[in-house]
């Protein structure tokens, strides 16, 4: 409830020194404006999301920075719809990768990894020049095959 209430103050400051230094019809003008941007935003959610995905599968994020960038895009949309100054920042700032994986790896430090998650390993292991050629020789009189792994 303390964290609300705070929250309030803050966007009826933020409001209000808004509206005093560019006027009532530019705030307006934000108001829909934002709105338009975070409808926007949320009804693009899905290739966001499979953007991220594609990432994940090709092991360049993990699954906490996976379920963290879904997460505060979609909550930076819909701080976007929400009128007011504070929640426009805090939208445009979760919209940003950076600041949502910072909040992650603040939270990781916290509360340790979100459950679920394997640490993948981007650099594969060992000499990746190795090269690996197999034959496959066939017996005629039996029908069947025997693989010889040549290194």
């Amino acid at each position: 409830m303390l964290y609300f209430l705070l929250f309030f103050f803050i966007e009826v400051m933020a409001s209000s020194e808004f509206i005093g230094a560019f006027g009532g019809l530019n705030f307006f003008f934000e108001i829909v404006l934002s709105a338009i941007l975070g409808v926007f935003m949320l009804s693009n959610f899905k290739y966001k999301i499979a953007e991220h995905l594609e990432s994940m599968v090709k092991r360049e994020i993990d699954y906490g920075q996976f379920i963290s960038m879904g997460l505060f895009t979609l909550l930076g949309s819909i701080l976007l719809i929400i009128p007011g100054i504070f929640t426009d920042v805090i939208g445009i700032l979760l919209q940003i990768e950076i600041v949502g994986s910072t909040i992650t790896k603040q939270y990781e430090k916290k509360h340790g990894p979100i459950k679920g998650q394997t640490n993948y390993q981007t650099k594969s292991e060992g000499n990746s020049n190795e090269i690996i050629d197999v034959e496959v020789i066939e017996d005629d009189q039996s029908g069947s095959s025997t693989p010889r792994i040549e290194r």
